[in-house]
């Protein structure tokens, strides 16, 4: 009889041990789904984030475009009139000045508006990396590699804030050659 107890106790005991395991097993296995979770959330957050900076730059580069292509008309059509205007010698220093002054924002508008397609891109690529990371997160969460993802993430809003800053000053240019 004493045996039979001693085998019931040693069992229960076992019993206990495994049930406070299994428990221990699911309270870390729901804390790591809950971090999981949390880190999913904000990583698809600042994805959209990220991609409505994109169609913004988009729809940007569009207007820019548009913008352009009135410039350029504007241009062709200062050029005809440089050449009217010399004609006319006793306004040609002042008017002269003012088409080179044109022609230097013109410049300066090329200038900025090819660093605004290289940010652009810079910006479209770093994203196309932040979404193939997005799409396979599973994978960096359980390998430990989150802070790729969040690194991915900073190169993203770093290299879309730069374009971002291109296009004002590309405005800036456009704006004082409308004025």
């Amino acid at each position: 009889m004493v045996r039979r107890d001693w085998v019931l106790i040693t069992v229960a005991a076992l019993l206990a041990l495994f049930g406070i395991g299994a428990a221990t097993l699911a309270w870390q296995n729901g804390q790591a789904a809950d971090e999981w979770r949390a880190a999913h959330q904000l990583a698809g957050d600042e994805r959209d984030d990220a991609l409505d900076a994109n169609e913004e730059l988009s729809g940007a580069n569009q207007r820019l475009n548009r913008t352009v292509e009135r410039l350029q008309e504007r241009l062709n059509s200062s050029e005809e009139d440089v050449k009217a205007l010399e004609a006319r010698m006793g306004q040609v220093a002042s008017e002269k000045a003012q088409v080179e002054d044109t022609a230097q924002l013109l410049v300066d508008i090329a200038i900025t508006y090819d660093d605004l397609a290289s940010g652009f891109q810079t910006c479209v690529a770093e994203q196309e990396t932040f979404a193939s990371m997005a799409f396979r997160f599973d994978d960096y969460f359980y390998a430990g590699r989150v802070h790729l993802v969040e690194d991915q993430l900073r190169r993203v809003n770093t290299a879309c804030s730069s374009a971002r800053a291109q296009l004002l000053n590309l405005r800036q240019y456009v704006d004082a050659l409308a004025g």
